[in-house]
């Protein structure tokens, strides 16, 4: 709102009824960024005023986003965050009422997890066991805790509980089952947490429909390493210059294709909104993206 307030009060209008008129449109009703969208496609005299959280460049870059849309053989998305709205996904996981409930003593080696998989962020350890060797011999360091019980803690206690959280609280994003039945290119799913097969079950998503199914057991590896990104094109048999990879991060998705030569389409959320000044798209509006290439999606 500010920022908006703000552009207005730098701009060259020749209008001066015009920017009254969209005042009153913010003072009276919420924010509505389709009209304000029009309104800067209607009125090229507008200009970004410094700090602003509005700009005319949000049209070129929605632009080249769907161009990717266009050009894209072959699609990885992200899992987190994209297929799904992660809104409150730690409280919930930490204090829900479910079977599975994790306990004080929990809390603890949850933060840990968190802290050395992101210390892992790019690595390749070449297998699926070389990675957990690693994984588990930092997860003891930090905890103190022996890395026999912290591999059956994490495979017995912790997936089970975040897969029950994602039943019960996290249903997959609007159209996304609609989106697998009619995309016609080839796919895969590809995420930094293990047992994909059974998420996307408990997200409501037919993992048959999702294509390759990919996590840290299947390459060693954690985004943004590039050979997982390589492998899964390869797989797909897609030149990588011609896949799009859907994310919702740009420091795990987005490098991660670059560092491999593929397009990224960032998919807004509630941790990087729309209006964050980076190229974005909604869910709703790279669906109806897609929808624009024809039958099939492809």
């Amino acid at each position: 709102m500010l920022g908006v307030c703000r552009a207005l009060a730098h701009s060259n209008l020749k209008n001066e009824r015009l920017a009254r008129f969209l005042l009153y449109k913010l003072r009276k009703e919420p924010i509505n960024r389709e009209f304000l969208r029009q309104f800067w496609c209607k009125n090229p005299q507008v200009r970004q005023a410094p700090g602003g959280a509005w700009s005319r460049t949000d049209v070129p870059q929605q632009g080249l986003l769907s161009g990717y849309i266009q050009k894209a053989e072959a699609f990885i998305f992200d899992f987190d965050g994209t297929l799904y709205d992660g809104r409150r996904f730690a409280r919930r996981l930490l204090f829900s009422r479910s079977p599975n409930r994790l306990s004080l003593g929990d809390i603890p080696l949850i933060g840990a997890e968190r802290a050395v998989r992101k210390s892992l962020a790019g690595f390749d350890y070449g297998n699926a066991e070389a990675y957990y060797r690693e994984f588990f011999a930092l997860l003891e360091r930090r905890t103190s805790r022996p890395a026999s019980f912290l591999r059956q803690w994490y495979f017995r206690r912790y997936m089970p509980r975040m897969k029950r959280v994602l039943q019960q609280f996290y249903p997959a994003r609007r159209g996304a089952s609609e989106l697998f039945k009619n995309l016609a290119c080839p796919r895969a799913v590809y995420s930094d947490y293990p047992e994909v097969r059974e998420r996307l079950e408990a997200i409501g998503l037919d993992p048959g429909l999702c294509g390759m199914l990919c996590g840290p057991d299947t390459f060693g590896a954690q985004k943004p390493a590039p050979r997982p990104f390589l492998a899964i094109a390869a797989a797909l048999r897609s030149d990588p210059s011609r896949v799009l990879v859907v994310g919702d991060r740009d420091d795990t998705d987005g490098e991660g294709a670059s560092s491999s030569g593929m397009m990224f389409l960032r998919i807004a959320g509630h941790k990087n909104p729309a209006d964050s000044g980076r190229p974005s798209l909604e869910w709703d509006q790279f669906v109806l993206s897609l929808l624009r290439r024809g039958g099939g999606y492809g």
